[in-house]
């Protein structure tokens, strides 16, 4: 509970400064352009300081008024249209989440995590298109489905050193809203590799929360 208080405070801390027309931004260290936005920081940082940085429950409302790179390099499990799925932001600090995933999930690191999408135009910006056909395939999203694709630049190099990617867009109202606000994010099921995935938020919380960063409440 004081977790989930504690990042409905932060969030409302920049809801209010958005309100007032101010301009929030994160500066080298700490240092941001409001007292309200400063105060917000400090919390998070006495939140990583007093919990060790436990998992945080947040609602999807929450995460998307949260800046963008707060999240960048963190482990952030979310419900998709298959199974509850974790993953990491693809930018600079993807590694970081990426080693938690591979550490806690035991995951052979020649698998690689396949991209969650939001739009076509995340994909188009860094793949080549080898076959005409793929076109007739992208529109089978939003759904299950993952396409294969060479890679045309080395966007998803830190996801994986293979020339291919495989690449999905859920079908899943939650998933699509945190991927179109923070971007491509590289993901996979919520398990240790070679048992079942967890799809049930206790079960979740209970098994992996020294190991997820945050975890997005909403189911729908």
């Amino acid at each position: 509970k004081e977790v989930t208080d504690l990042h409905s405070r932060i969030s409302q801390g920049i809801r209010e400064a958005k309100k007032n027309g101010t301009q929030i931004g994160l500066t080298k260290g700490t240092t941001l352009t409001t007292k309200k936005s400063l105060e917000c920081i400090s919390i998070i940082n006495k939140h990583s300081k007093d919990f060790g940085g436990k998992m945080i429950k947040i609602s999807l409302e929450e995460l998307l008024n949260t800046p963008r790179n707060l999240f960048s390099g963190k482990t952030i499990a979310f419900i998709t249209d298959t199974v509850w799925g974790v993953g990491v932001v693809v930018d600079s600090k993807v590694l970081d989440g990426l080693n938690k995933i591979y550490s806690f999930k035991k995951r052979d690191l020649n698998k690689p995590l396949a991209i969650l999408v939001s739009n076509t135009e995340d994909v188009f910006k860094h793949i080549e298109i080898t076959n005409e056909h793929i076109y007739d395939l992208i529109k089978l999203w939003p759904g299950g489905i993952t396409l294969i694709f060479k890679k045309s630049d080395d966007y998803f190099d830190n996801v994986t050193s293979l020339n291919t990617i495989g690449i999905r867009m859920p079908n899943s109202n939650v998933a699509l809203k945190i991927l179109n606000y923070l971007g491509p994010i590289a993901a996979t099921s919520i398990n240790i590799s070679g048992e079942d995935s967890l799809n049930c938020i206790e079960d979740i919380e209970n098994s992996f929360k020294d190991h997820i960063d945050y975890l997005v409440t909403d189911v729908h």
